[in-house]
């Protein structure tokens, strides 16, 4: 079900990353990081060409996974410009230097024009070519599951593919596949940092592997490797909050380079989370203010419920009210027309509307045959009336009668229950 692998030997030297250690919270301490991959123009020209070279009888595409953005743009500078592209959290180009959409970039790669792409922390998950052939790993991976997502990359099965190549230039293999044995990793038991029994979630967006508290009622669920329960077709599980987790972890705790001088800023991806009304970023779901606008979080079902009752309060805006009672009254108009007053009442207000059975206009003639249908000619009382007030004159005007009426959106006392067990 997956095209085979073959581990290549590398000619000449990898990155040394035997000085990379690992913060408190499991992520990659960045300056580490920094001075293992960063830097080294020489080597890294030379393990692009030793790459390039391994490849060279291969026909499918190539994936370099970098370690930092400064080091990623090391590694484009030293690929043919005219095939080439790179990929970050930030930014997509091209060799060239033109920096272009991202989703223009990929389909270059998706389609053949560019054989070579370069990419951050952003397609070890989720990205599905199936002609690339060749995975040159040039960063540190701190878990077996990341690697294997990356080299799930180069695994989806295509007819020009007999196998694919894993060129491994920062010790992965070594350190996850001792046996050499790339389909059977070595795993070590960690630790909950919450207590308990600890559930491994690699981050959709970063590619950090988080280490969460197992949420007890969900022991017994299938996971995936983002850490989301599955049901028994391998699906996972959906919530009125989007898929079910089976930790109690919220963010990831991934840092990511946000800018040259080497400025870090923790991953925003939420397993759980609450969108903003106002800017649709993403929010812890105990956040009150939103990370990015300020502008306060409230539960989408309350502000529902909120904008229902606002609307009901301004007659302006056009409203459907169910009829408790209405009077019609004969009448004569200051200019000597024949009207029928209607003295309406409903759960929102009580209001007075006229209606012009001897009108000569189109408008007026159309007005009346809508009244005289619904009422029996102002005798019988419809179950509903549309409505609207006119702000400068201040008069009541029918719209349509016995039409749906507004009804409040249900109050949902269990949304914070269910956002507590998500």
């Amino acid at each position: 079900f997956i095209t085979p692998m073959a581990v290549g030997e590398i000619n000449g030297d990898g990155y040394d990353t035997s000085g990379i250690e690992l913060l408190p919270n499991g992520s990659l301490n960045p300056s580490t990081v920094e001075r293992a991959f960063e830097g080294h123009g020489r080597l890294t020209a030379s393990i692009v060409a030793d790459v390039i070279h391994k490849a060279k009888a291969r026909a499918g595409g190539i994936m370099y996974f970098a370690a930092t953005v400064q080091h990623a743009e090391e590694v484009l500078a030293s690929l043919p410009k005219g095939s080439s592209g790179m990929v970050t959290a930030e930014v997509s180009k091209l060799g060239t230097g033109e920096i272009i959409r991202r989703d223009r970039l990929i389909k270059l790669y998706r389609d053949g024009d560019i054989r070579h792409l370069v990419n951050v922390g952003t397609l070890t998950t989720g990205f599905d070519v199936a002609h690339t052939e060749t995975i040159a790993i040039l960063r540190y991976t701190e878990s077996a599951a990341l690697l294997q997502q990356i080299l799930g990359r180069a695994w989806r099965l295509h007819p020009a593919k007999a196998d694919s190549l894993l060129l491994d230039y920062a010790g992965n293999v070594d350190r996850h596949f001792p046996d050499g044995d790339i389909y059977t990793p070595l795993v070590e038991a960690k630790g909950a940092a919450a207590g308990g029994e600890g559930v491994s979630a690699l981050c959709p967006d970063c590619g950090h592997e988080n280490e969460f508290g197992l949420v007890g009622d969900r022991a017994e669920f299938q996971r995936d490797v983002h850490g989301y329960c599955l049901d028994v077709f391998g699906d996972r599980i959906q919530t009125e909050h989007g898929p079910m987790p089976a930790h109690y972890g919220r963010r990831c705790n991934g840092l990511i380079q946000t800018g040259a001088a080497g400025e870090h800023t923790r991953c925003g991806y939420f397993w759980t989370s609450k969108a903003c009304a106002q800017c649709d970023a993403a929010n812890d779901i105990a956040a009150r203010f939103c990370c990015e606008c300020r502008a306060e979080l409230v539960n989408p079902n309350d502000k529902l419920i909120s904008d229902f009752k606002a609307m009901k309060k301004d007659p302006t805006r056009r409203q459907t009210d169910r009829v408790l009672g209405v009077t019609f009254r004969l009448g004569i108009s200051g200019a000597g027309n024949k009207t029928i007053r209607g003295d309406w009442v409903t759960p929102y207000r009580q209001f007075s509307t006229w209606h012009m059975p001897e009108s000569k206009t189109l408008q007026g003639m159309q007005a009346w045959d809508v009244f005289n249908r619904a009422t029996n000619g102002g005798t019988e009382k419809p179950d509903t009336v549309t409505y609207k007030k006119d702000a400068d004159s201040g008069f009541y005007r029918v719209l349509a009668f016995n039409q749906p009426e507004d009804v409040q959106p249900p109050a949902k006392s269990d949304w914070k229950e269910g956002a507590k067990a998500a």
